[in-house]
């Protein structure tokens, strides 16, 4: 009787403490920042209107240390023949997967190769998550 007791005890305190926890107010943003996405009331804004995200998963894989299109996408594809192609499909997002890398990943050249990537899906008029 003393365990069920116990046990009992337990569960209304882990259920009391996650429902009494909530966020009553958020930190202020800037949301004046020309070109960024936030939530007004349930809505995603950008530039003071609203906006909604379409949002294609794109594949990536890193050979070298260096961030390419995964070869299924095509043999020889550029990033930009790529975006190119996504948007007139009408997406306007991008989240970006990348495969599993290797412990031998250079990082001084992997990550100016996956700025070089987000900057030009940025250029093709992509939001990148």
């Amino acid at each position: 009787m003393h365990r069920r007791n116990l046990l009992l005890a337990i569960a209304v305190f882990a259920i009391w403490g996650c429902t009494e926890r909530r966020i009553t107010e958020l930190p202020a943003r800037d949301t004046k920042t020309e070109n960024f996405v936030y939530l007004s009331e349930g809505t995603f804004m950008l530039n003071g209107e609203e906006w909604f995200p379409l949002m294609l998963n794109y594949k990536t894989e890193v050979r070298n240390s260096v961030v390419f299109p995964v070869s299924y996408y095509g043999e020889g594809a550029t990033f930009v023949e790529n975006f190119r192609k996504i948007s007139g499909w009408g997406f306007n997002t991008l989240r970006i997967c990348m495969d599993v890398m290797s412990d031998d990943v250079d990082t001084t050249v992997l990550f100016p190769s996956l700025e070089k990537m987000m900057d030009t899906a940025q250029m093709c008029g992509f939001k990148v998550m």
